[in-house]
């Protein structure tokens, strides 16, 4: 076995993260097309060559820019645990919250990383099949296990995925817009959507009768 070196490791993250932020500085002023990695590298105040230590290209630095920012791997990793021990209800809330810190801490660097990844089709296309659709199936996975546990109503986990997929994308981008009540009421929005999601806007016959 190969022991790791602190110090090392400790270095290699910090260029890792120097190179990633003059990157984000790049793509938020050129665009991603018109970026390259001589501007990045100028920005960060390496050598051209230093970015090809750490990223195998410009899509690799871009995809790495979007994975540190959603932490996605994280909470999927958080999420196939959790699902042994929590309900539906608190697994969404717990999705819903992280999701909303990630987007409050982030808000800058979503508005300029997001529109990218939308309106090149490259990117759309690797963003899609390496970060989304691995996420889809394991959602898929923790959804079937609920079904499975009889923890679900009549519901297909696909279209459960997607649905939540959806609602967390749509609430990107009306923050983007500059919606201030999804960040500033986070809590209470992240708790009436677990709410919506998993009841929809349904009264029970005592309700309606009042």
């Amino acid at each position: 076995m190969t022991a790791t070196n602190p110090i090392k490791d400790a270095v290699t993250q910090a260029r890792q993260r120097q190179i990633l932020e003059a990157a984000v500085t790049v793509f938020a002023e050129k665009g991603y097309h018109r970026a390259t990695i001589k501007d990045i590298a100028r920005t960060a105040g390496v050598a051209d060559g230093t970015i090809y230590n750490y990223f195998k290209n410009k899509q690799d630095v871009m995809l790495n820019i979007v994975q540190q920012m959603a932490e996605v791997d994280q909470l999927m990793e958080n999420v196939e645990q959790a699902v042994q021990i929590l309900t539906p209800a608190q697994l969404l809330g717990m999705v819903f919250q992280n999701r909303l810190r990630m987007l409050k801490k982030n808000l800058p660097l979503t508005r300029a990383i997001f529109p990218q990844i939308i309106t090149d089709p490259e990117l759309n296309q690797i963003f899609f099949e390496t970060i989304l659709q691995p996420n889809f199936d394991k959602g898929v996975q923790v959804f079937q296990a609920y079904a499975d546990r009889h923890q679900l109503g009549d519901t297909d986990p696909e279209i459960v995925v997607h649905g939540l997929f959806s609602v967390i994308f749509g609430t990107i981008m009306l923050a983007m817009l500059g919606d201030t009540v999804i960040l500033n009421r986070s809590e209470a929005f992240g708790e009436q959507m677990t709410a919506i999601f998993l009841h929809g806007l349904h009264l029970d016959q005592t309700e309606r009768d009042q």
